[in-house]
């Protein structure tokens, strides 16, 4: 008798397992051919393609993981997903595949586009990224994503009065208020298109991001895109692989942010790693290579934007660009940092450091280092190869400059406008015009111990219009003012 109630209980609970089991799944899930199972143990959904259409069953694994709490996953087989938009809300856990070469998400194609920014994402209104999250804790690795196709979106602005495009936005958007994403060994592949960043440029890409952490969403009473609310994130992105994407990654609009990318492959990019907009945040891009960038920048950063009407002052941030291979051609750059905070009444506030990266170019691009108005970069132990226009440029702000290798440039190191520089322990060669040319009012500087020789034209110049520039014991041949070099007869 005792067994017997014993087996009865028994019974009784596996139903009740089984019935919440199987209640707790969507309709998609729970349906006889559904290619979706759950573990109840590893609270994993692991979801298998039907060589169809899979949007239905992956937003079906998003919802019901998404109210799982923190260690939920969905875990995506071998084989090529095909899906339209997916809309994730407060996503907590893993989103993986079986291998980037082995689990592929692809777009369907011809894919329509609601009302962008301005309403919510959702199935009813679509927005033009593939995947789009907003808020979680989450982490996405081992899966390739691409879009194939010339015209993956039925025609779209980006913005009021631009130009009607088909491009996708981004692969994957990253939005909310808060969130804490890892995203490793990911491959992002798209293709040619109808979009170009800059008017002109040689090649039109067919995906504008690959993975976009940007503050999208309205704030209370809001109707348009200037009332979005800030964005905290901590984001980080490493060991994975951009092809043919105008902007591979971006942070836009963030506050009280960390955003670190390493050891990432980008190749044949109008963009590398772009940067707006951000308040009490820390950046970092490290060891990363950005292969055949072309027309864009492989590191970009503004601060201080005057359409920001949602933050026009931003506060102190710090940006590390160090170890990278940055080969760029076509009018391209290698880093441009620009801070416009005086031009428009805020104080400026992104700071920088520029540190032990290869820069690679030819004569048909433009800066390896740019930087306008900064209150504060280093630009230091960098080797700079190649008919660069400018090795390093400073317009309009302090900087030190230290210990690079400059070989090749058309000009090493320019000063414009700039105010309180240290150029030191720099090696200058073999530059088209001048090694090292101070102009435009610069004053307050201190060239030193700089070694500069063979240029072209002069090896340092000076147009006078400044003061209180030091030129001391630099090792070179020719300048003007003469004098400025190491032993130069006056």
């Amino acid at each position: 008798m005792l067994r017997s109630r014993h087996a009865g209980i028994a019974a009784l609970v596996t139903v009740i397992l089984l019935s919440a089991w199987v209640g707790f799944l969507p309709a998609a899930a729970a349906s006889p051919g559904a290619r979706f199972s759950y573990n109840i143990a590893s609270n994993t959904y692991t979801v298998l393609p039907s060589g169809g259409d899979d949007t239905a069953t992956l937003q079906a694994a998003f919802d019901a993981c998404s109210g799982h709490g923190p260690a939920c996953t969905i875990q995506l087989g071998t084989g090529t997903f095909h899906t339209a938009q997916i809309v994730v809300h407060d996503f907590r856990g893993t989103f993986q595949g079986m291998g980037e070469a082995q689990t592929i998400i692809e777009a369907l194609p011809d894919l329509p586009v609601g009302n962008f920014v301005n309403e919510p994402a959702s199935a009813e209104n679509p927005w033009p990224s593939l995947f789009t999250f907003f808020d979680g804790r989450y982490t996405i690795r081992h899966l390739t994503f691409v879009e194939p196709w010339e015209t993956p979106l039925q025609e779209w602005e980006v913005c009021d009065g631009c130009a009607p495009i088909h491009a996708l936005f981004a692969l994957v958007s990253v939005t909310g208020l808060h969130a804490k994403v890892v995203a490793d060994h990911v491959t992002m592949i798209g293709g040619p298109g109808d979009f170009s960043g800059l008017a002109g440029a040689p090649i039109l890409y067919n995906v504008i991001n690959g993975i976009f952490p940007q503050a999208l969403v309205l704030a209370p009473g809001q109707t348009d895109f200037s009332g979005v609310s800030l964005f905290q994130v901590d984001f980080t992105l490493t060991n994975s692989a951009f092809y043919f994407i105008d902007n591979p990654s971006a942070g836009e609009n963030l506050v009280d942010s960390r955003y670190v990318a390493r050891y990432n492959t980008l190749d044949t990019v109008e963009w590398g790693f772009w940067f707006t907009d951000v308040s009490n945040s820390v950046l970092e891009v490290s060891q990363n290579v950005i292969r055949n960038e072309i027309f864009g920048t492989g590191v970009i950063a503004y601060q201080n934007l005057p359409y920001n009407v949602l933050v026009p002052c931003q506060t102190p941030s710090y940006l590390l660009i160090s170890g990278n291979d940055i080969q760029f051609t076509a009018l391209a750059n290698g880093v441009v940092l620009i801070d416009l905070g005086d031009a428009y009444g805020c104080e400026r506030s992104l700071n920088a450091v520029v540190a032990g990266n290869t820069f690679r170019s030819d004569e048909t691009s433009a800066q390896a280092v740019l930087a306008i108005m900064m209150p504060s970069v280093t630009v230091s132990g960098n080797e700079i190869m190649g008919a660069t226009l400018t090795g390093v440029a400073i317009w309009y702000g302090p900087a030190v400059i230290t210990d690079n290798e400059i070989r090749g440039a058309q000009f090493g190191i320019e000063l414009q406008g700039a105010a309180d520089v240290l150029i030191a322990l720099n090696e200058v060669k073999d530059s088209w015009y001048i090694g090292i040319l101070v102009y435009g009012e610069s004053s307050g500087s201190l060239l030193v111990l700089n070694e500069v020789k063979d240029s072209g034209l002069l090896d340092l110049a000076w147009d006078l219009s400044g003061t209180d520039n030091f030129w001391i014991r630099n090792e070179c041949q020719t300048s003007d003012p003469v004098g400025l070099c190491t032993g130069e007869d006056d």
